[in-house]
């Protein structure tokens, strides 16, 4: 899903980007949920127009994050060995799929615009 997901978007990509941006100068977010087939999915477009970072915290559910335009700086940490972590950029048209009580660390860059999709 996450590889045909980015396609799509890469193949359609100014039109949705300045579509998005556009809607996104009034609210700097937008949310949808939806329930498909018993799974309750819950989509999330977010502008980020100051960096922010988010120090290690939990996952409360599945996520599939997918960067339409900037760049997320991530950190994710063995839940068994807690000086052990893999850190890693995300640029636009990349995207990471996480799991429930994943921990994590991200440092977003201003400017950024990011999906995010959760199974709930």
């Amino acid at each position: 899903f996450k590889f045909v997901l980015i396609e799509k978007l890469r193949d359609s990509d100014i039109k949705i980007i300045d579509q998005i941006d556009l809607e996104l100068l009034k609210e700097k977010s937008f949310t949808k949920k939806i329930d498909l087939m018993n799974r309750h999915i819950t989509y999330k477009i977010k502008f980020y127009d100051k960096s922010c970072a988010i120090i290690k915290k939990k996952t409360n559910n599945d996520y599939l994050y997918v960067i339409l335009q900037g760049l997320i700086k991530f950190s994710v940490f063995d839940k068994y060995i807690d000086k052990k972590s893999i850190n890693f950029n995300l640029i636009k048209n990349m995207g990471i799929v996480l799991g429930l009580d994943t921990f994590i660390s991200q440092e977003i860059v201003g400017k950024s615009i990011i999906l995010s999709i959760s199974n709930n």
